[in-house]
């Protein structure tokens, strides 16, 4: 089954999230099938939630944009506590239902902690989610509301390929969200998943990220003026495959492993001009090979080792026939490879 959306002459007719959403929610209802997605800019005020068994794809990352929309933000008024399905903020203004949003205070900022939810219903200035809310967000803490959430995101899901668009994360007008909840293009506790020929750029956080996944494929990407990490394996990601991909330009990492991403190979991809290093590995990262990647002019290392104990270091990582150069800025360090912790093998 194929169902095409686009601004006409396709079977959804539509340019935002809402019409996207109906083609795959169609795809899906029908066991599985291709959403075509045709040329054209669409804007996200929330994810496009991926179903099982489909390929979400674009006419070429130069012609299908995906757009997240303008940032919108607010202050918590009241406390917003765990189990609640309610926030109430200084002004609602912008917000609006349907739409996506996190809440988040200074503690709870990173990580798992932040809430990413939908908006439902609005009464005045207090807005109504889908699910309740995870952990308590305070208003001394600084707590707040904006509208940053995944792109694209695939929640437990199996056999989806993501391919010839471009997801553009509108970073200067939004909130930045670390990569463990979100991204461009994000994948979660999902198998057999593959991301190919398409772009991840100025998302306000990483640009591709997979976590609790199987068999994650990042193939001829590019991943760029992203906050954070261009492609970011993580939590326990295994037997990837990240091959002939651009990333550049990132504020943090460009290729990151974090925490157990094991048994990947990462093989012609370039790393280059990112704001910290241009691969980086660390807890229980381990029996992973990097074969013919060129990682040059990188603001720190051009691969870097975290620091970890022994027995939770990246050991056991084969690197062959990678070119290494140029990295560091003039004033600050530089490596071609640093080593920190107690890594073997």
């Amino acid at each position: 089954m194929t169902v095409t959306v686009g601004p006409a002459n396709a079977d959804i007719i539509g340019t935002d999230n809402v019409a996207i959403q109906k083609a795959v929610d169609r795809v899906a209802k029908a066991g599985g099938g291709i959403v075509v997605i045709k040329a054209a800019t669409y804007t996200l005020r929330n994810s496009v939630r991926l179903a099982s068994h489909l390929t979400l794809r674009g006419e070429g990352p130069e012609k299908t944009i995906l757009k997240k929309a303008p940032g919108v933000r607010s202050k918590l008024r009241v406390d917003a506590d765990y189990g609640e399905f309610v926030a109430t903020v200084e002004d609602a203004r912008g917000f609006a239902p349907g739409m996506g949003v996190t809440i988040v205070d200074k503690e709870q900022r990173s990580g798992w902690t932040p809430s990413i939810r939908t908006v439902v219903s609005i009464d005045g200035n207090t807005l109504r989610f889908d699910r309740f809310l995870h952990m308590d967000y305070s208003v001394a803490n600084d707590g707040e509301v904006f509208n940053t959430f995944p792109l694209l995101a695939g929640y437990q899901v199996e056999d989806v390929r993501v391919e010839d668009l471009t997801a553009d994360g509108s970073r200067d007008s939004s909130e930045t969200l670390d990569g463990c909840q979100a991204a461009a293009i994000y994948f979660f506790h999902s198998k057999r998943m593959t991301i190919r020929n398409s772009v991840a750029r100025n998302f306000p956080g990483d640009g591709i990220s997979t976590q609790f996944v199987e068999h994650p494929e990042v193939e001829s990407c590019e991943s760029y003026g992203n906050a954070f990490l261009g492609i970011h394996l993580g939590t326990g990601a295994l037997y990837g495959l990240v091959r002939s991909n651009r990333v550049h330009d990132n504020g943090q990492d460009g290729l990151f492993l974090c925490w157990r991403v094991q048994h990947a190979r990462y093989e012609d991809n370039r790393s280059w001009n990112n704001g910290q290093d241009g691969i980086s590995l660390g807890h229980k990262d381990t029996d992973n090979t990097f074969i013919r990647n060129v990682v040059t002019g990188n603001a720190r290392a051009g691969i870097y080792f975290r620091d970890e104990q022994e027995r939770n270091a990246a050991s056991r990582n084969v690197f062959r026939e990678n070119k290494i150069a140029d990295n560091g800025r003039p004033g600050g360090p530089g490596y071609g490879v640093r080593i920190e912790g107690e890594t073997k093998n």
